[in-house]
């Protein structure tokens, strides 16, 4: 991981001028010139042509030529501000790496007791399982202590709820997964209130009745709720 000091410093002149400089005015482009106390230090010729039969309308084309000319203490406040976005992002994915790898190693231990790790109240699936929106249900079922018939009802496509009750009847959980069609797989678990799990039964008639809700997967169900 390098220092947000080398990396201000590694700072070119062409990503300063990409930082200060705004979109040309004219589709085809244009050219872009920095000057640093008076001396130029970087020239882009970004012109765009007409090619093939378009071409005999070159001589028409109108460019914009951007002149940003700044002093030597705007071009290191600058290359600072750059630097700072460079040590941020580097910091970002180096966080994102080191969370990967311990997502993995929750995954693995997890996998080798035939269940599925539980982090933040998710299902931590694969990523395989996650890339083509799919799952085990008898691993599940074992993960959370319910029956195999109620991890099925996730496989439903559309936004889905279910409401499991455990094996060993100690409590009703709520499983939740986003639309499919839209949204890769990540199953949610939390405990529901008495009043939710009433307020989704009571209306379940209007569930299984809604406008093709059985292409999404809706079932007869009294604990399965589709949309």
């Amino acid at each position: 991981m390098k220092t947000l000091k080398e990396l201000v410093k590694n700072v070119s002149y062409a990503e300063v001028l990409n930082y200060i400089s705004k979109p040309y005015r004219h589709a085809m482009g244009g050219t872009k010139k920095l000057i640093v106390d008076n001396k130029q230090e970087l020239f882009l010729d970004q012109k765009d042509i007409y090619r093939g039969r378009g071409s005999k309308y070159n001589t028409s084309i109108r460019y914009e030529n951007q002149i940003y000319d700044i002093t030597l203490n705007q071009l290191e406040e600058y290359k600072k501000e750059i630097g700072k976005k460079k040590y941020e992002e580097q910091k970002r994915l180096v966080l994102i790496n080191k969370e990967f790898k311990q997502k993995q190693k929750r995954i693995f231990e997890a996998d080798k007791m035939g269940i599925y790790s539980i982090y933040n109240n998710i299902i931590e699936l694969s990523e395989s399982e996650q890339k083509f929106n799919t799952f085990n249900p008898s691993k599940l079922a074992k993960t959370l202590n319910i029956s195999i018939s109620d991890a099925k009802l996730l496989r439903s496509i559309g936004k889905t709820y279910v409401f499991a009750q455990k094996l060993d009847n100690s409590e009703i959980i709520e499983l939740y997964h986003a639309d499919l069609n839209n949204n890769s797989l990540y199953i949610y678990v939390s405990k529901p209130t008495e009043e939710r799990i009433k307020e989704f039964k009571a209306n379940h008639s209007n569930w299984f009745n809604a406008p093709y809700s059985h292409l999404l997967g809706q079932t007869e169900n009294k604990n399965h709720f589709v949309c």
